[in-house]
């Protein structure tokens, strides 16, 4: 009976993964749009001068935002995919989709209730603010980015006061300190934590 229902309910996550993919396959008919050009034309510009540079590059403070993690794995796109959109398109469904199962840990580790952790993963896998951040196709590497490390440092904050083990909290810390070196928008959950 409960390989039963195990199966019933990650056939349902599946189903609903791939509702969310198939939402998400207009982004293949997107484009590159100017800021991911300038970031192209500065990764050209630096690619030319070594790797060195490139490492430089993404650990050098700027006037806008500090986000070495982000420009890492922009390199290491472009450096695999170059100019080729399907790759970015098919990169920003698999990380928008890996948010949405992160959401349902974490709601389940709210909720402890595995309806509302199916509804919280469909909210957050079709939402109007998910659909501009996975669209975006270089940029989003940065909105993804940051949003796996801040939800894996609340899942596992969660856990923590679960467990009471130590390591859980620097786990914690350690994911989001990772999520601010892609984007800053996860720096609130220093007052949670």
């Amino acid at each position: 009976v409960r390989k039963m229902i195990r199966l019933k309910n990650n056939l349902l996550i599946l189903g609903i993964l791939t509702l969310i993919a198939l939402f998400y396959t207009p982004v293949f008919s997107g484009f590159f749009q100017q800021d991911e050009w300038l970031a192209f034309g500065d990764f050209f510009a630096l690619g030319d001068h070594g790797l060195i540079n490139l490492l430089l590059a993404a650990i050098e403070p700027t006037v806008g935002h500090y986000v070495p993690f982000y420009y890492g794995l922009f390199f290491t796109s472009i450096s695999l995919f170059g100019l080729n959109d399907v790759w970015y398109a098919i990169l920003s469904i698999i990380l928008h989709i890996t948010i949405a199962i992160i959401v349902y840990f974490v709601s389940f580790k709210l909720f402890k209730d595995k309806t509302l952790s199916f509804f919280a993963m469909v909210l957050w896998g079709l939402n109007a603010s998910g659909q501009q951040a996975t669209s975006w196709l270089v940029a989003d590497l940065n909105t993804h980015g940051a949003s796996v490390f801040g939800l894996l440092s609340v899942f596992y904050f969660f856990k923590f006061l679960q467990e009471n083990k130590k390591k859980l909290f620097y786990f914690s810390i350690i994911s989001l300190i990772a999520s601010l070196m892609f984007k800053e928008i996860a720096v609130g959950l220093f007052l949670l934590l």
